[in-house]
């Protein structure tokens, strides 16, 4: 599969028009909100969600908490 010069997205060639490459852009928003949809955020085992820092560790709890 190629990749579509003006947009970016994979395609078998590239889109001829400004509107296809929209139109190809709004068909793959779609497909990613829907994989988004269908994630989980990740929780305590308190069961509250989880709030990570990157490259900082957890500490004993209200530290990286937000309420």
């Amino acid at each position: 599969m190629r990749v579509c010069p003006f947009c970016g997205l994979a395609t078998e060639s590239p889109h001829e028009t400004q509107e296809a490459c929209i139109e190809a852009l709004q068909v793959e928003i779609s497909r990613v909100r829907e994989i988004v949809a269908r994630l989980k955020e990740p929780e305590e085992p308190s069961g509250r969600p989880a709030l990570r820092i990157s490259g900082i560790p957890p500490t004993s709890g209200r530290e990286t908490d937000i309420d």
